[in-house]
């Protein structure tokens, strides 16, 4: 993991973990930062995925029960978001949860976390299968949380205490609808994407909007069983992206990039580097994220190189050369 000065090109490596891992993704509280993956430090017994809290120079003890999250061990977290006061945790657990199976198995998992005390919430969840909860975050007073598995796909909601299952929902009125793999809020709806669909949910009302989006993607995007990976918000108008999956890796690949707002969708392709949608290699974005300062911040991989672009005002500036020996760039994380 690296923490990179956009201004100065300055950066410096972080490790969540002595020993082999990964950094799925991460979330702010306002003040220090949740950061997880899968991993585990070196003969430390400590469990895997690890949780790394991070106040922007270094890293907090978490003081947490191993035991707590032992239904994750070998498995990931792939997604975590702050209400401000609790980190919600989403991913996928690879023990042993008793509610699913009696054996070790690969299963949907998800946690709270208030920096000191891990409370596991997996054998609540409205349904359960072999796959990943890729996404969540906080809005309107609760959690959406969504994932499945390509084709199978789930949301849910939690506020706090209980879980709804919101499946149905939505799949009843998005019909492209399949595994989730981003969620966000604006402060008046969500957003929500995944494979091959882009979703809006309003006061309860879920609108299908795939078919808007792919009347502007280049049908290089459309032939290559796209996934919408990311959607940000900046305070007026949406940055939404796509390709691959990191977690797929099934399919051949072309990178997109796409704004929403009021006066509906645009292509912004053309400001990736390399035109990466047009040639069709193999590129995908996978994070987007908002910075007063910077505009959007988007990661991703270009070939077997992390990507790393700020965008503003239509003006893109590649800073991939920072990335290191990075293969992707998954999560983008301003502060």
């Amino acid at each position: 993991m690296l923490q990179i000065s956009i201004s100065t090109h300055s950066i410096r490596k972080l490790n969540p973990v002595t020993g082999q891992g990964t950094v799925w993704g991460g979330g702010s509280n306002g003040s220090d930062w949740l950061i997880s993956g899968w991993g585990a430090d070196d003969n430390s017994g400590a469990p895997n995925p690890y949780l790394y809290l991070f106040n922007g120079s270094n890293a907090l003890s978490d003081n947490i029960e191993d035991a707590a999250e032992a239904e994750w061990n070998g498995g990931d977290v792939f997604s975590i978001s702050s209400n401000g006061s609790s980190w919600f945790l989403s991913g996928m657990g690879s023990g042993v949860l008793d509610s699913y199976s009696t054996g070790a198995s690969n299963h949907f998992s998800a946690g709270l976390f208030n920096g000191t005390v891990f409370t596991d919430l997996s054998a609540l969840l409205p349904e359960q299968m072999d796959g990943i909860l890729y996404s969540n975050a906080f809005g309107n007073n609760e959690w959406l949380v969504g994932g499945g598995y390509l084709g199978d796909g789930v949301l849910f909601s939690f506020n706090g205490t209980s879980f709804t299952d919101l499946t149905a929902m939505i799949a009843s009125s998005v019909p492209e609808f399949h595994s989730i793999q981003s969620i966000a809020w604006n402060g008046k709806y969500w957003l929500i994407g995944g494979m091959g669909f882009l979703g809006m949910y309003n006061n309860s009302v879920f609108t299908d909007l795939t078919p808007d989006l792919n009347a502007i993607l280049p049908p290089q995007v459309l032939n290559s069983s796209y996934f919408v990976n990311s959607v940000a918000w900046n305070g007026s108008a949406w940055l939404i992206g796509g390709g691959d999956a990191v977690a797929m890796g099934t399919f051949a690949s072309a990178a997109w990039l796409a704004s929403y707002g009021s006066a509906g969708f645009e292509d912004l392709s053309s400001a990736l580097p390399n035109n990466t949608t047009l040639t069709n290699s193999d590129a995908s974005v996978l994070s987007i994220a908002s910075s007063p300062e910077y505009g959007w911040l988007i990661g991703g991989y270009l070939g077997n190189s992390g990507m790393l672009l700020s965008y503003n005002f239509g003006n893109t500036t590649n800073l991939s050369g920072l990335t290191g020996d990075m293969s992707y760039v998954t999560w983008v994380g301003p502060s």
